[in-house]
């Protein structure tokens, strides 16, 4: 995790107005400000990205706001108001371009220009192809725009909007728990707990940013998991079953005793059933190939459908390696914990079908080490 990354992540500070900020990097300094605002909309704002945004006049921050859910108002429009009539004259800094369309909302660049602000700071460029020029229509007004401002964290802040817009699928996070030996369950499929209550607590901490959480059939029939958030005030994520057959569909299972998350069984499209007969959850019908497998790029295309921006896919190790092997995980995260099943007939935590050699290993692009709690967390990129 990049410094950037653990900043956005662990920060829970929120400053007070008028906060005067005194420093060269003065432009950097308020658009981390915009940053903390953001953060408070992770994994409810989707379809939307999070969004933050801060007013300074005067080298003082006048007006804050966050976009809180889609069809609410955007950030810009939220901090202008909070700075009434002070915003003429003012700066505004933006986590990201504001949109220059009327969706559920009206464009925020008229709302800019109409407040009397006068310049115009954004992080990352709208590349959404209806809601983006927003800063054209604002240089063109003749408002001074500047945009790219801590690109970088701009980009990890809405990693799972620009996935959608622009791979047509979520970001995906692919996190497992692992014995030194690489497995992920005893040979009776039992896997509590394999890693520690600290590592535990940071995974609920990431299922309150995520739209979504997905495990394969053999996972949710031999660990019978919740999937919700257990943090106070933490929001549940959509819940995602892989489960060609329907095989392991039981009205008495955990995840239908606990949390708010909308439940998805994702079966083969030859089954032949109706969502009536799985209520309260819901059907996604998807091809499977030769191999029994899903076709997973239509799977998470169907994610993106629902306006899902962040998936997290716990597992098992059948899926694991398919999303590797499909290239289709942005994100890794493993939780070694400090012990050894020693047992052949344990689960694999990647159980591909396909045989492998060394020349064809799967090799991460970047990735770094931590402790948490008793645990070796490995992330990293492919």
């Amino acid at each position: 995790m990049s410094k950037a990354q653990r900043e956005l992540i662990s920060s829970r500070f929120r400053s007070g107005k008028n906060i005067r900020v005194q420093n060269q990097s003065r432009h950097e300094n308020f658009m981390r400000e915009a940053f903390k605002l953001a953060e408070k909309g992770l994994g409810r704002t989707a379809p939307n990205p999070p969004v933050g945004a801060v007013i300074v006049k005067n080298n003082k921050i006048i007006g804050r706001g966050w976009h809180q859910g889609a069809g609410l108002p955007h950030a810009e429009i939220k901090a202008i108001k909070d700075a009434g009539i002070e915003a003429k004259g003012a700066s505004i800094y933006v986590t990201l371009e504001p949109c220059n369309h009327f969706g559920k909302t009206p464009p925020c660049s008229k709302a800019i220009k109409n407040a009397g602000l006068i310049n115009v700071y954004f992080s990352v460029r709208d590349p959404h192809q209806k809601a983006g020029g927003g800063g054209a229509f604002l240089r063109n007004a003749g408002l001074k725009v500047e945009g790219n401002i801590l690109l970088e964290e701009g980009e990890e802040m809405i990693k799972g909007f620009l996935a959608r817009i622009r791979k047509n699928r979520p970001h995906v996070l692919l996190k497992l728990a692992l014995t030194l030996d690489g497995k992920i369950a005893d040979h009776t499929g039992e896997s509590r707990y394999i890693s520690s209550s600290g590592s535990r607590k940071l995974v609920h901490e990431w299922r309150n940013f995520a739209d979504g959480v997905m495990v394969g059939g053999n996972t949710f029939a031999s660990d019978n998991p919740r999937l919700n958030c257990r943090l106070p005030q933490g929001k549940d994520p959509l819940r995602f079953i892989l489960d060609a057959k329907l095989k392991h569909f039981n009205l008495h299972a955990n995840v239908f005793k606990n949390g708010e998350g909308q439940i998805y069984f994702v079966v083969s499209d030859k089954l032949e059933i109706s969502e009536k007969e799985i209520l309260p959850a819901k059907l996604i019908k998807s091809p499977v190939r030769p191999d029994g497998y899903f076709d997973l790029h239509f799977v998470f295309n169907k994610l993106a459908e629902l306006g899902l921006n962040r998936v997290m896919v716990e597992g098992g190790g059948k899926l694991a390696a398919s999303l590797i092997e499909e290239q289709i995980v942005d994100e890794i995260a493993l939780f070694y914990a400090p012990v050894f099943m020693l047992d052949n007939a344990a689960v694999n935590g990647f159980g591909s079908k396909k045989s492998y050699l060394v020349k064809d290993m799967k090799r991460l692009s970047s990735y770094t080490c931590s402790r948490i709690g008793d645990d070796l967390l490995l992330q990293g990129k492919f």
